[in-house]
């Protein structure tokens, strides 16, 4: 069995970033990449009469991502080992791409052929939302 390809990770930070920068773009990232085998992904809960607003999360690799709660383009990431987390960050679209990518490269290499192609059809997709298509 061959190693599966890496992804194009500059054209992936690429478009991952033109996705980010638009409004509601964490939600779309977060949702697109959160139907990948091997993703664990928690979908955003509207706000209720008693209940506040929830994010999206996604559990990407030994990281979790967040849209952030107030309207914008960044994402908070945190870095988990054995269940705990070690580092949160707020980060902004680039950075964020950046990490998402890492993510993505975890998950190809636990994962395998299939997955990648799961991944290029994502960012495919994502590139089409954010017009690079």
């Amino acid at each position: 069995m061959t190693a599966p390809r890496d992804i194009d990770g500059e054209g992936a930070v690429r478009v991952l970033t033109a996705v980010l920068n638009q409004p509601g773009g964490g939600e779309t990232v977060l949702g697109q990449l959160g139907a990948l085998p091997g993703v664990e992904y928690t979908p955003p809960r509207p706000g209720g009469l008693l209940r506040r607003p929830e994010p999206g999360r996604l559990i990407l690799g030994d990281q979790a991502f967040r849209a952030t709660v107030r309207v914008g383009t960044q994402l908070q990431v945190s870095h988990f080992v054995r269940g705990v987390a070690l580092q949160t960050r707020v980060l902004g679209p680039a950075d964020a791409a950046r990490a998402l990518v890492d993510g993505l490269r975890q998950l190809i290499a636990v994962s395998g052929g299939e997955t990648r192609e799961a991944v290029d059809a994502a960012l495919y997709g994502l590139a089409g939302a954010a017009g690079l298509g």
